[in-house]
């Protein structure tokens, strides 16, 4: 189980034990650690938060599933975005859940994912059914996003990154342009709205 608020994973690791039944073996606030914990514990069922600034629910479910195939994952988020949403089924997500969702539903739902079904809580189902926009946001994108969100500069961000700064500034525009703001406030504000980042 990973999500960068400890909070959040400590209240969920004692919901799925005391509620659901369930074996926690691991949890950690870090994605990247969450792919090294898969790798070597070859759990189950990964339950992971989108928004991690190391490396998201996504890329933490793909990298995950190359060394552990046989386990199911199931992302909690805590703001429903209808790309992102689209996004996370279409890679081969087994489960999407709201970070609201009702104990009893969100333990219910995972024991029927290690059965193996896929499974999206009814607001998620709901937001599938939306029409989605062809643009996606590429790793990449994502990574100065995290950047952005921090406050970081355009030569920090590149120095982290290991691109130039004028590289970063061109994803800050591509990002600006794609999800529809004209300011650097406005483009972390809508980021965070979406659930794209948590900062």
């Amino acid at each position: 189980m990973a999500d960068d608020h400890a909070i959040t994973v400590g209240g969920m690791a004692q919901v799925l034990r005391d509620h659901g039944g369930f074996d926690v073996v691991a949890t950690t606030t870090s994605g990247l650690e969450a792919i090294a914990l898969a790798r070597r514990l070859h759990p189950d069922l990964l339950v992971l938060d989108f928004a991690m600034p190391d490396a998201n629910g996504l890329e933490v479910f793909l990298e995950a599933s190359r060394w552990s195939p046989q386990t199911r994952t199931a992302i909690v988020t805590g703001t429903p975005n209808t790309d992102l949403l689209h996004q996370l089924r279409d890679a081969g997500v087994h489960g999407l859940f709201m970070k609201s969702s009702a104990p009893a539903l969100l333990c219910d739902g995972f024991l029927r994912i290690v059965a193996g079904e896929t499974l999206f809580c009814p607001i998620c189902e709901a937001h599938l059914q939306e029409a989605r926009t062809p643009q996606y946001l590429s790793r990449r994108e994502l990574e100065v996003l995290s950047c952005i969100a921090k406050g970081l500069t355009n030569a920090k961000s590149a120095e982290r990154l290991g691109i130039s700064p004028k590289t970063v500034d061109s994803h800050r525009t591509t990002l600006m342009r794609k999800l529809g703001v004209n300011s650097t406030a406005s483009l972390v504000i809508r980021a965070v709205r979406d659930g794209l980042i948590d900062v």
